[in-house]
């Protein structure tokens, strides 16, 4: 009886473990995604060059209410500094700002609300994506991104 409870005990840890990483999205499965979907992409990597960014690609909805931005940085740290820093700014930017946030082993998530506009952020190892437009929008930019693993 002792094993058994040790041993489920040990299943246990091992699936919280395991659910506490996400695995970073491709910058192939990105473009495949956005382009299903309608979005236009642009290729941003020249202005991440001084950033440590070694792609950068925005995705535009047809309408241009909301857009997608995926960066991939050299590094997990480069990644988790500007994600941070971007964090700062968009709260330093908005009054009457919801926010939550999350942070697992190897990824971040931040949420911010406002009366007009939802910015949802997530970084995973070296890539970081940030989606944002009106929050009429929230639900079909919260379902992109769960197709993409977020």
């Amino acid at each position: 009886m002792k094993k058994l409870v040790s041993l489920i005990l040990v299943i246990i840890c091992l699936f919280t473990l395991t659910g506490c990483k996400k695995d970073e999205i491709s910058v192939k499965k990105f473009k495949d995604e956005m382009v299903s979907r309608g979005f236009k992409l642009y290729d941003s990597s020249t202005l991440g060059k001084q950033y440590n960014v070694k792609g950068a690609i925005l995705a535009s909805s047809s309408f241009e209410t909301y857009q997608v931005e995926l960066y991939e940085f050299d590094s997990k740290k480069s990644a988790k500094e500007s994600f941070e820093k971007q964090k700062e700014n968009i709260d330093s930017l908005y009054d009457n700002v919801e926010t939550t946030n999350e942070n697992k082993s190897n990824y971040s998530k931040a949420t911010f609300k406002t009366d007009n506009k939802v910015i949802i952020m997530y970084r995973v190892d070296n890539i970081y994506l940030l989606a944002q437009g009106a929050n009429t929008d929230e639900t079909f930019m919260i379902e992109v991104l769960e197709k993409m693993g977020y």
